[in-house]
């Protein structure tokens, strides 16, 4: 079985022998949130990627066990979509008997591979930091030991693959990574470098998203709090206050729809 099928099937051990205690508690939202991050990051970005350079003689039963597994944790959360998303994979039994099978036991995490992956995810925030799009190419490179690097190499296609490179470099010191945009993790280095332009990003736009609903939210409680002061006559300097507080932050209002109209705009 390939290092990449067993971490896939540790996840998912993980998120099976948690399940009780989220039902016992009712604990369904972080369920749901933590099996669908599971699902994107663990199997689609990495495990549905990564088979297709490298598979193993079982690859293809653990990937479908996988979606099984999946359907079953989400079960409690949305019934009628899992069911029927069972039903098009054509699965022979109902999906509350779907087992948690014994070579699930034989499942160990792996510390190479789960630092590996660690990495990986290191990468995909480098990328993000200098705006550089999935699509695009990007030179990366390695500072470690020689065991870690060795391994490394063993896995160069997972790597080009997951991080879209065709140039990757191991440096013995740290004079090396000068040009590169750099992380650690444990005592390992890496480092991207953009060898395109970066992605066009626009600027505090869903910062301003959240402010407009925050400012729209206290205007709507000023509004509300103004109606009740208005049925005694006492309180007119109070409602005169609560109106100007109310005028800035319909400007305020204006100025965000106007920053965020235009940020959708430079996106065209």
């Amino acid at each position: 079985m390939d290092p990449n099928d067993y971490r896939m099937l540790c996840r998912i051990k993980d998120l099976y022998t948690e399940l009780p205690d989220y039902l016992d508690k009712n604990n369904i939202s972080q369920l749901s949130a933590k099996a669908i991050e599971c699902i994107k990051k663990d199997f689609c970005d990495k495990y549905l990627e990564i088979i297709k350079v490298r598979e193993s003689e079982i690859t293809e039963k653990v990937a479908i066990f996988c979606v099984g597994m999946f359907l079953q944790i989400l079960h409690p959360v949305i019934p009628f979509l899992t069911e029927k998303i069972w039903a098009l994979f054509g699965f022979a039994w109902y999906i509350g008997n779907q087992k948690y099978t014994n070579f699930l036991e034989k499942a160990t995490k792996n510390y190479k591979t789960q630092l590996f992956m660690d990495i990986i995810d290191k990468f995909t925030a480098l990328r993000e930091k200098t705006g550089q799009a999935k699509h695009q190419k990007v030179d990366i490179c390695f500072h470690a030991s020689m065991d870690f690097i060795h391994y490394i190499k063993e896995n160069e296609d997972i790597v080009t693959k997951l991080i879209n490179t065709d140039q990757i470099n191991y440096v013995d010191n740290e004079k090396g990574l000068a040009s590169y945009e750099t992380d650690s993790i444990i005592d390992v280095t890496i480092g991207l470098r953009a060898i395109g332009k970066p992605i066009k990003i626009v600027a505090n736009k869903e910062s301003w998203t959240k402010e407009l609903a925050r400012k729209q939210e206290e205007l709507q409680e000023i509004r509300n709090l103004t109606s009740k002061l208005s049925l005694d006559k006492k309180n007119k300097k109070i409602i005169e206050k609560k109106k100007e507080e109310m005028l800035e932050l319909k400007k305020g209002i204006e100025k965000l729809e106007f920053e965020i109209k235009k940020s959708k705009m430079n996106e065209k």
